[in-house]
């Protein structure tokens, strides 16, 4: 149980070997406890080790790189931190992620994660960093185990959120191209 005034940032249970990553999103210094026990008494070594390293500027929603129609990305995910947002179904899992935003022009958007380096998946949100709402989500849509890619009408000014994740916290190098095409109604 976490002391008073404080929030569990991850918890790992049964496990003989973990390796656990948390992001200091909040922009702020953090001071962070660490509490190791053993189930039922047991008790052995175990090694701490902090490594501080740099997110990519858009680890976090309200710093989403703005892309637009025709631009191809290439981006990692393997330094993003875990991101706590609403699951997108059908496919995408809470996981290491980072993102961008698209200014819908009333025409048909394909953002596409085809040319990944892994598992990656894709995500659509709209509404605002602090309440996002799933669209669409996908994860094999290219093929099996490579990446992920969703196909919507756009809204004229209605900003879309896309966040580029992996399958099951995987992470990697990515490719997302944006094609925009004619609605035909």
């Amino acid at each position: 149980m976490p002391c008073p005034g404080t929030t569990e940032i991850t918890c790992w249970d049964d496990g003989d070997y973990a390796i656990t990553q948390w992001t200091n999103n909040t922009g702020a210094t953090q001071r962070v406890w660490w509490i190791q026990d053993g189930y039922d008494g047991d008790y052995g070594e175990f090694e701490l080790a902090w490594n501080l390293i740099t997110p990519p500027a858009n680890d976090i929603c309200s710093n989403a790189i703005q892309v637009s129609c025709g631009q191809i990305v290439s981006g990692n995910t393997s330094l993003s931190g875990v991101d706590l947002v609403p699951i997108c179904a059908p496919s995408t899992t809470v996981g290491y992620g980072v993102w961008y935003k698209i200014t819908g022009n009333g025409n048909e958007i394909t953002a596409s994660l085809c040319e990944s380096g892994f598992d990656a998946q894709i995500a659509r949100y709209s509404g605002n960093c602090n309440a996002l709402n799933c669209l669409t989500g996908d994860d094999d849509w290219c093929c099996f185990a490579c990446g992920g890619q969703v196909t919507f009408n756009s809204t004229a000014g209605v900003t879309y959120y896309i966040w580029v994740t992996g399958y099951d916290a995987n992470t990697g190098p990515f490719t997302l191209s944006i094609d925009c095409r004619r609605n035909p109604c």
